[in-house]
């Protein structure tokens, strides 16, 4: 390396450093190198500054940390805004949706026209009502303003000049849906009450009950705890299932089932007399009680909105909110007293059912004491399907079985037969019919005998005797085509010597 001189031959002094004041501008983006910490004798000696010469004001515009604005996304930050940048944002959707003018959908409001939305737009526009920063914000909006708003604050802000419109919005919300949710809690109120007494009244179950604590008692015999019971929690009765016999095979369920089946036939309907507990083990006892308590509570809001519209005095054109929730509320309030009601009966009977089963009403549930049942009545008849299939399908076996054995026995039957044919073949010593008349011949080592008047048709026949080589009896039937079993000898004109061994 050789370093730079001067026309006078003296060696040049070292550029000077590049100054720290070239980048100006915090916001441009670095350039991550690894920077020397001594460049003697290296070429960067030789380096003169060119930043005079480059384009500062380019690399500013090109390399900054700062995204360029574009011209859309300025116009729109113009716009001025109130409502909730989420709220605005779903409202919008909403209203897109519904593709009705504001005008339109103000007048719903003021006259409580539900037919113009759904439950579900009407709760939508409940969620995005503007609070109360919000109305008041909007409340101080000049036209200027409004006219550069979005749609959503357009819309929020005209709402807004509604008195009370988010407690009417609930007003209309809950005259709605309290008709359909009063028919939807009435029913199951009238199936616990209809339950309870099917339990209480049917002798059925009664003597299913009987035999269960018999048969317990017995099983139980000489345990202090659990012997000698009076009666038993129903909450053991799903359990009944659970108890398998030694064998693993069958459960004491099973073997309850079985005993009422052959002893106590007429018991098996039991489950007809109890047809409401089903239903009723779905019911939740705290569920309708809260939901009662809801729309009583909803009911007294809807009558403070009321009054509160008609002390503001504030109403306007077409505003029929007092005039049309009046009349809902006096009938609703008739409808509540009738639900109120009920749900107290519902309460009385449940109670008395409790404690006719020996349970304690306030320490079980209603959908635990009902569901008890429910689930012993579908085990219970689950358990008859299987004894009655069980039992099917060994009858089924036993009749294969039988007609296995007979056609076995048949088939023994037919070979004895075939075997025993053979002994009646004619020795060597039989002597030979006369030709007019012909006696029937048999033909030794053929499995057949030709009789007259037959037309050389084959007789089948059967015997149980095989070949002993000595004098036994003989004892056949005949067979033939679809004839019904002969006596194979009688009438056959067969005659035998004395040499003929069977």
């Amino acid at each position: 390396f050789t370093p730079m001189v001067g026309p006078d031959g003296v060696p040049l002094p070292p550029p000077p450093p590049p100054s720290s004041s070239l980048h100006t501008s915090s916001n441009l983006k670095r350039v991550n190198w690894d920077k020397l910490n001594s460049t003697e004798g290296t070429i960067w000696r030789e380096l003169s500054g060119l930043e005079d010469a480059l384009e500062l004001c380019e690399i500013e515009s090109k390399f900054s940390n700062q995204k360029p604005k574009d011209a859309k996304g300025s116009k729109q930050q113009q716009n001025p805004t109130i409502l909730d940048p989420k709220k605005a944002y779903n409202l919008s959707i909403l209203l897109r949706h519904l593709k009705l003018p504001v005008e339109q959908i103000k007048e719903a409001v003021l006259s409580c026209d539900n037919s113009l939305l759904s439950e579900q737009h009407w709760r939508q526009m409940e969620a995005f009502a503007p609070d109360q920063r919000e109305c008041a914000s909007y409340a101080q909006v000049d036209l200027t303003t409004f006219s550069a708003m979005g749609v959503a604050d357009k819309f929020s802000c005209e709402m807004s000049t509604v008195p009370l419109y988010r407690e009417r919005l609930q007003s209309i919300i809950f005259k709605i849906h309290f008709k359909e949710k009063v028919d939807e809690i009435k029913p199951d109120l009238e199936k616990i009450i209809e339950a309870s007494m099917q339990l209480q009244n049917s002798k059925n179950l009664k003597r299913i009950l009987e035999i269960v604590l018999a048969i317990g008692n017995y099983m139980n015999a000489g345990h202090k705890r659990v012997g000698a019971a009076q009666g038993f929690r129903i909450s053991y009765l799903p359990q009944l299932k659970g108890l398998r016999t030694s064998d693993n095979k069958s459960s004491l369920l099973h073997f309850l089932v079985a005993t009422v089946e052959r002893k106590f036939s007429n018991t098996l309907s039991f489950p007809n007399d109890i047809p409401a507990v089903v239903r009723a083990a779905r019911v939740s006892g705290q569920t309708l009680e809260d939901e009662i308590a809801d729309l009583s509570e909803k009911l007294d809001v809807t009558q403070r909105t009321i009054r509160a519209v008609c002390a503001s005095h504030a109403t306007a054109a077409g505003d029929k909110f007092e005039e049309v929730m009046s009349t809902f509320v006096l009938g609703a309030e008739q409808e509540m007293t009738q639900l109120v009601r009920l749900h107290q009966e519902m309460k009385l009977e449940y109670e008395r059912a409790a404690r006719f089963f020996g349970e304690d009403p306030s320490k079980i549930r209603v959908d635990e004491f009902y569901g008890a049942f429910a689930g012993f009545v579908t085990d219970f008849e689950g358990a008859l399907k299987e004894i009655r299939y069980t039992r099917e399908q060994e009858l089924q076996k036993e009749k294969r079985m039988k007609e296995q054995q007979e056609r076995t026995k048949r088939r023994t039957f037919r070979l004895s037969s075939s075997s025993l044919s053979q002994h009646l073949s004619p020795s060597k010593h039989h002597t030979e019919a006369p030709k007019d008349n012909p006696k029937p011949s048999i033909v030794a080592g053929e499995d057949q005998v030709m009789l007259p008047g037959t037309d050389q048709e084959q007789l089948k026949w059967q015997s149980d005797r095989s070949h002993t080589g000595s004098n036994d009896s003989i004892g056949c039937l005949w067979e033939q085509g679809d004839l019904p079993l002969q006596d194979p000898l009688a009438n056959s004109g067969l005659e035998f010597d004395g040499e003929t061994n069977f």
